[in-house]
């Protein structure tokens, strides 16, 4: 859950993409006892703090518009 979605002309497309792949090789051979994970917590623990934030940037919006 979490995964980014970056277009191709993004300047961390292919940083996260080869996280993600080998994010997703590790849970594939390494059998784990959780049900859920979580790619954003991976990547926050992987990642220097201001990429994450530029990655997952969400816009506050005033009065819940």
């Amino acid at each position: 859950m979490d995964i980014p979605v970056l277009t191709k002309n993004h300047q961390y497309y292919f940083k996260v993409d080869v996280r993600l792949q080998s994010y997703i090789s590790l849970l594939y051979y390494h059998s784990q006892d959780r049900c859920t994970h979580s790619f954003r917590e991976h990547l926050k623990r992987k990642m220097n703090w201001m990429e994450f934030k530029e990655v997952y940037s969400i816009q506050d919006f005033k009065n819940n518009a």
